[in-house]
């Protein structure tokens, strides 16, 4: 069940319902047009929804032209807080279908002006509770990166591990992720950039303070996305570790994130 994350953004007057801006992902990985993202025939489904604002949560529609009545979701979470569980719908095991092929957009009526924006996990299939049991984790490593992130939008982040692991492949199978600025942070959409593939899975990073003392304390939550299935294309070899891309509402300035993982060969 690999899966991608994707964004919208957007910065709007109030009481204005409008198209929300794709965030641009490369063109290897989804393309866009203006406000939109060609969903692919790979990720079909969409599993998991987080709308982060400055202070009022919207209305947020997901639509397509095939798709007669818009995905609606109402929930909201302030991007300065420190894990995204209001504003984060986790539906892996009843995702929702989407037309491959066709644009994917992202509509919001906000009641104040301020900037919103929404992250989706897109799967390929659901996740069943026998793929879930199917994992025998056998490393737990974390990493950091200082590369300052590029507010509102995807920043490749060079990450820095905590061990080097015994030769071998291993399945990603767990993530938690923090993010931290000096003054002014936001929550992160945070997704591993891992070598020889294009999906791009990952969670949301809540904000840490400046001794990671809030992500150290993070323990791992399905209801939001990061304990994982095993997924023998979500893996990489021993020594050719992923790195990650942030997009944050600002320009956050450490990050850090722990991966559980399982030894495949």
């Amino acid at each position: 069940m690999p899966f991608d994350l994707i964004a919208f953004y957007e910065n709007q007057d109030a009481s204005s319902g409008l198209l929300m801006s794709a965030v641009n992902t490369g063109e290897s990985i989804y393309r866009t047009k203006d406000d939109d993202i060609i969903v692919k025939k790979r990720a079909p489904l969409l599993g998991a929804l987080t709308q982060l604002v400055a202070s009022t949560p919207g209305v947020v529609e997901i639509r397509q032209p095939s798709l007669k009545i818009p995905y609606t979701f109402i929930r909201g979470e302030d991007h300065n807080s420190s894990r995204p569980d209001e504003g984060h719908y986790h539906f892996w095991d009843r995702p929702l279908p989407l037309y491959p092929g066709e644009k994917l957009n992202c509509h919001i009526l906000q009641a104040t002006s301020e900037i919103s924006w929404v992250v989706l996990a897109l799967l390929s299939q659901k996740c069943t509770r026998s793929q879930m049991e199917n994992v025998n984790p056998t490393h737990r490593i974390w990493a950091y990166s200082d590369t300052d992130a590029v507010a509102d939008a995807w920043t490749l982040c060079e990450l820095t591990y905590s061990h080097s692991l015994p030769k071998g492949r291993y399945a990603i199978v767990g993530m938690v992720g923090g993010t931290m600025k000096a003054s002014g942070p936001t929550m992160a959409a945070m997704r591993l950039v891992i070598p020889d593939t294009t999906w791009r899975p990952g969670v949301m990073a809540g904000i840490c303070d400046a001794d990671n003392s809030q992500f150290k304390n993070l323990g791992y939550r399905w209801d939001l996305g990061q304990l994982w299935p095993l997924m023998p294309e979500i893996a990489f070899e021993h020594d050719d570790m992923p790195n990650i891309e942030i997009l944050a509402g600002a320009a956050n300035e450490n990050h850090f994130l722990e991966l559980v993982l399982q030894k495949i060969a």
